[in-house]
């Protein structure tokens, strides 16, 4: 256990004063050393893990009703002497209420990078993207990104601001533009 022991010594007599001074680990917040915002780079054992940029995405037709799309866009080196795979790697998203949402397919096909996959060589950098499906109506200041290490136990946690969900539905007008019937007078067409 991790300690000081601190031993004062007077220059007359036999007497001495010793002090024990123990460890304690907060535990408030045992993630705090390793939480970076949007934009600054976390180190992660060997890796180099930097968050460039957010989607949300609600109007996609392929979208399950009720739900979005968050994608995550980032970069990623290896910083170490050997490769490292990327399998290893568990990518994951968080709400303020500690519900936690695993990589989509789709969501991550929507990113501007392709998914992170294979190895990393050496001093090698990738950009990748990550997407998760979240609910249509989340109210969430921010979001956690984690990136676990699945061998090693070690984590990452990036904050990331959330405008999306009751936020920007909030802060959206909708006004009526025009109106159009199809020919064969089976469809409303509205525009705004």
């Amino acid at each position: 256990t991790p300690g000081i022991t601190l031993v004062l010594l007077g220059s007359e007599g036999t007497e001495r004063l010793v002090v024990n001074g123990r460890y304690v680990v907060a535990e408030t917040d045992s993630q705090a050393g390793n939480v970076v915002n949007l934009g600054e780079t976390a180190q992660l054992e060997n890796i180099q893990i930097t968050v460039n940029s957010t989607t949300y995405i609600a109007d996609r037709p392929e979208i399950p009703p009720g739900f979005a799309l968050f994608v995550v866009d980032f970069q990623i080196q290896n910083v170490g002497l050997t490769a490292l795979d990327s399998s290893n790697l568990r990518l994951s998203l968080a709400d303020n209420l500690g519900n936690q949402y695993v990589l989509n397919p789709l969501a991550t096909q929507l990113g501007n990078f392709p998914t992170l996959s294979g190895f990393l060589n050496a001093n090698q950098v990738a950009q990748a993207s990550a997407g998760y499906q979240i609910p249509l109506g989340l109210e969430s200041d921010t979001l956690s990104w984690i990136v676990t290490n699945s061998s090693s136990g070690a984590q990452v946690y990036v904050t990331l601001p959330f405008t999306g969900g009751a936020a920007a539905a909030a802060g959206s007008a909708i006004s009526l533009a025009r109106v159009d019937v199809t020919t064969d007078r089976t469809s409303l067409i509205l525009g705004g």
